[in-house]
């Protein structure tokens, strides 16, 4: 039997509704920001560590995190499919403290050898245990980190995360100098 029921027979999830109606809108309002702040072109018209360091200073200004910079001279021209990612992966970082560390100070780290160009954004604040948010993320669908491995890990580059609660935290993003070659894939025969 089906019984209609009128929407104010149920306080509680007229409230419940909005507050996700709030939600999906933070989010979508946040999507686009994103979106807005992955501009390519930014990479073509900037140079990489100038991107870096516009962005993470406005991104501090805006949530009051002071920001400190070591950045090496001369870096080199990274391809740009690599700049992209490693871009993508420094702004979830960025938006990860911003959102959860309750940080007052960022170090931002960049250096080069013959082979990589590697970044390091170190936070004082709160920290946590990677693996336990890498597990609990992926049950609840939050894949900022995974994510951020992810795109690190399809232009040959790796992602380490270091931390412990009330310690901060330490991301590396190493990548290479060039694109690897292609993985070629087995067919299958049958």
């Amino acid at each position: 039997m089906l019984i209609k029921q009128h929407p104010s027979d149920y306080p509680d999830r007229n409230d419940d509704l909005r507050s996700i109606r709030t939600l999906l809108d933070t989010y979508t309002h946040e999507l686009r920001q994103i979106a807005y702040d992955l501009r390519s072109h930014l990479v073509e018209t900037l140079t990489f560590d100038t991107t870096l360091e516009l962005y993470a200073r406005e991104v501090g200004k805006n949530a009051g995190i002071e920001m400190n910079f070591s950045i090496a001279p001369n870096l080199p021209k990274l391809p740009e499919k690599i700049e992209v990612a490693v871009l993508r992966a420094f702004q979830e970082a960025m938006t990860n403290i911003v959102k959860h560390a309750d940080a007052h100070d960022v170090y931002v780290r960049v250096h080069s050898d013959s082979d990589s160009v590697t970044l390091t954004l170190e936070d004082d604040g709160r920290g946590f245990y990677p693996q336990f948010a890498q597990n609990h993320l992926m049950e609840s669908r939050h894949l900022g980190l995974i994510g951020m491995n992810e795109r690190i890990e399809a232009v040959g580059g790796k992602l380490m995360i270091e931390s412990a609660p009330e310690r901060g935290t330490r991301i590396t993003i190493a990548v290479p100098r060039i694109l690897p070659a292609p993985r070629k894939r087995l067919r299958r025969v049958t």
